[in-house]
């Protein structure tokens, strides 16, 4: 338990019958309230992640020749020179400019790998996904009494599930890398277009991860079975998500510094620095809390109604039985006996191994 754990009471929103805005509109509402700790939340993204992002910069330049013949450095370079037309007194300056190029592009794969949650620092990633869910909620909140509370519960699981994403990023990005530009043939372009697909699927498996570890408690590879289960059950949704994601962590960055020269860097890099990498991630919270919400815990809220409900006429029942008993000298039922209820998260865990239970407030 935490601190002011009393204040993390389910709030509106949660149960089957309940009446809501649409998520949309509430998305945006949320976005306008929240947008100043969204902000603080990406410093604290970039601080946090600065290890990842040096990995990353490190894979970015060695896949990168992998991935196409033209982001070899060197031919890079030439085909800048070549573009522009070669004189004597502009090569200095193209080769300069070149090289300025190509560290841009390094640097964009680099936030690509992080802002995806493929190369990260788990536990601050999960950290920040709670606090974030609890925004969505509606609960009353503390942004670093949520923030620590997370991080300490939750470390070791999410440090564990970064190591692994880390490497299944790599291995795809490997995998691709060598049938787009090592093996030739139909075959290397049949395995192209499905590490393709992989990279997709598991991206939107990466969206689900870190909300899903800040709100139920599961084990690793179920961990992984089930955010699989969420982006396959709702995989036009999810695909277009992530499409919204790309466009405005990745597409409109990338047209800002190619298109827009120094003024275009200057507002990318404020982007980034400001609010790109917890933008992305405020849409994954949002997004796998509207799933969450929907397919398990209004579930595990009806259920608990049923079964209260049932409870009560049972009660109602033996009640009656009892009185009419009474007054013919029968045997009277006992009526007091105490029943369970499981709460409308369900935080009581469930019968089977594998099933859905949601983290402790």
């Amino acid at each position: 338990m935490g601190f002011f754990d009393g204040l993390s009471q389910p709030g509106p929103g949660v149960y089957a019958d309940d009446q809501k805005e649409g998520a949309v509109i509430r998305f945006f509402r949320l976005f306008a309230l929240r947008f100043f700790s969204i902000c603080i939340a990406n410093f604290l993204l970039l601080l946090t992640n600065l290890p990842a992002l040096i990995l990353a910069y490190v894979f970015a330049i060695f896949v990168m020749p992998l991935l196409s013949p033209v982001l070899v450095y060197d031919r890079f370079i030439e085909y800048i020179i070549e573009f522009a037309g070669e004189t004597q007194e502009t090569i200095g300056t193209l080769i300069t400019g070149g090289d300025q190029l190509y560290t841009m592009i390094v640097m964009l794969f680099a936030v690509f790998f992080v802002g995806f949650s493929l190369f990260v620092v788990g536990p601050f990633q999960t950290a920040l996904a709670y606090v974030f869910r609890n925004y969505v909620r509606g609960v009353p909140n503390f942004f670093w009494q949520d923030y620590k509370k997370a991080l300490k519960q939750n470390w070791k699981q999410s440090l564990i599930v970064s190591i692994i994403s880390g490497v299944i990023s790599a291995v795809i990005f490997l995998n691709l890398g060598f049938y787009s530009t090592v093996m030739q043939g139909t075959l290397a372009s049949i395995m192209s277009a499905v590490f393709i697909v992989i990279l997709v699927l598991f991206m939107c498996v990466q969206l689900h991860i870190y909300p899903m570890i800040a709100s139920l408690d599961l084990k690793t590879p179920r961990l992984f079975m089930n955010a699989l289960i969420f982006t396959l059950i709702r995989l036009p949704s999810t695909i277009a998500i992530l499409a919204i994601e790309l466009a405005l962590f990745m597409a409109i960055p990338f047209l800002l510094i190619f298109l827009g020269s120094n003024v275009g860097f200057s507002f990318a890099a404020v982007f980034f620095v400001l609010i790109g990498f917890s933008l992305v991630q405020f849409i994954n919270a949002f997004y796998v809390w509207e799933q969450i919400e929907r397919f398990i815990a209004t579930k595990e809220a009806a259920a608990a109604s049923a079964e209260e409900s049932a409870g009560e006429d049972s009660d109602d029942v033996s009640a009656g039985l009892s009185a009419d008993r009474s007054d013919s000298g029968s045997v009277v039922l006992d009526t007091e006996e105490e029943h369970e209820i499981p709460d409308s998260f369900g935080n009581e865990s469930l019968p089977e191994e594998d099933s859905e239970t949601f983290r402790e407030e």
